[in-house]
């Protein structure tokens, strides 16, 4: 109840990550810790003595930064931009031996998509729109994690995106879409059904409670007819890598910000998946090549890492239930920061030992005739 409590209090701030404080280019001056710069101008300010500071800031490529003679010694929003595309824990090493998503079919609903996006261009995108919207942050956002060239998890998978405009009928559209794929799935064959839903939401009874049901009877009706179901209701927490640090290292990583007042006695039991410090797609402005570095991330960037997981188990494994891969998931994790940090490969060696092979030997076998 006290992690319910806890919850509900952070949706509003950071779930969404839609409704920054953002400055203006009037009223520009240095930030607090943890602010959003998006699109800002501080090109004539001198930001020498605040490199604590800037490592916390969420910006995009419309953010103006001053010449580097008026920033700390090494400091280069650029390159920090492109280190947040990576998703670290050797994920890179994972999709080099053919861990992709190749074959596997997944699907995610969240606000629209800016469909030319060059971030997932790459995708094998079936789209479609709930109701007439307009592109978001949030959207692109999810889908680059998930699946995008350079930033996702499973580039080569097959993703159903099902897309409404957020808002307080949220759990309505969610719940509709996920009728929809059930209703698909029954007409796809077999190598080509939905296996695993992302949402980055969950059902929210102080919104509207009709509409909290409708998504949880939504849920339960599509766990029933084989299809695995992965939103913020889930136990996790969220971590990063602070500036330039090893996203390798799972002991680089540290729990984000806005956990901190969370006490210890909840943290146990809770999957902790990278979220802070990383780079996403934007589509608000109709701009296929704008991006947002993010300091603090949240479950809404945690929920599309692990349902791509899921995902490279399935390539492993294609009868893999629900409960077994949480059981991985957990079982492989690392002792760290109280929780059960996640351990990419680990969990995929298990996975391919529980089928009686290592994980080398199940590349080679699903790449077998």
């Amino acid at each position: 109840m006290r992690w319910k409590i806890i919850a509900a209090l952070i949706a509003a701030v950071v779930l969404c990550l839609a409704a920054g404080t953002r400055l203006t280019e009037q009223t520009a001056q240095i930030p607090q810790a943890y602010g959003d710069v998006r699109g800002q101008d501080f090109s004539q300010l001198d930001l020498r003595e605040v490199e604590d500071l800037l490592f916390r800031l969420s910006f995009d490529t419309k953010t103006k930064w001053p010449e580097p003679t008026l920033l700390p010694e090494g400091f280069d929003p650029a390159k920090l931009l492109e280190l947040g595309k990576e998703p670290g824990l050797g994920i890179r090493e994972l999709q080099a031996l053919g861990l992709t998503g190749a074959g596997v079919t997944v699907a995610y609903i969240d606000q629209a998509l800016l469909l030319d996006h060059s971030a997932y261009d790459n995708v094998k995108l079936h789209y479609e729109e709930l109701l007439p919207s307009q592109p978001s942050m949030h959207g692109p956002a999810v889908l680059s994690l998930l699946a995008g060239r350079e930033i996702g998890i499973i580039p080569e998978a097959e993703v159903y995106f099902f897309a409404h405009n957020g808002g307080p009928e949220g759990n309505k559209y969610e719940a509709l879409a996920l009728e929809r794929i059930v209703e698909l799935n029954a007409e796809l064959p077999p190598g080509k059904k939905i296996r695993v839903v992302g949402i980055s939401h969950a059902p929210a009874d102080s919104v509207n409670k009709e509409y909290a049901d409708k998504l949880r009877a939504a849920e339960k009706k599509a766990r029933e007819s084989g299809i695995m179901v992965v939103d913020c209701d889930y136990p996790l927490l969220t971590a990063g890598v602070r500036g330039y640090g090893n996203r390798e290292d799972y002991c680089s990583y540290e729990l984000s910000p806005w956990l901190k007042g969370v006490p210890e006695s909840l943290l146990p039991g809770r999957l902790i998946v990278p979220a802070d410090g990383r780079t996403t797609a934007a589509g608000y402005l109709g701009d296929p090549d704008h991006y947002i570095y993010w300091a603090e991330g949240g479950f809404s960037w945690a929920v599309p890492y692990v349902v791509g997981l899921m995902a490279m188990a399935l390539q492993l494994d294609p009868d893999l239930t629900e409960e077994e891969i949480f059981f991985h998931l957990h079982s492989t994790a690392h002792e760290h920061l109280g929780a059960d940090f996640v351990n990419p490969r680990g969990f995929l060696e298990s996975v391919a030992a529980a089928a009686g092979l290592s994980l080398e030997m199940s590349i080679g076998h699903l790449d077998s005739p």
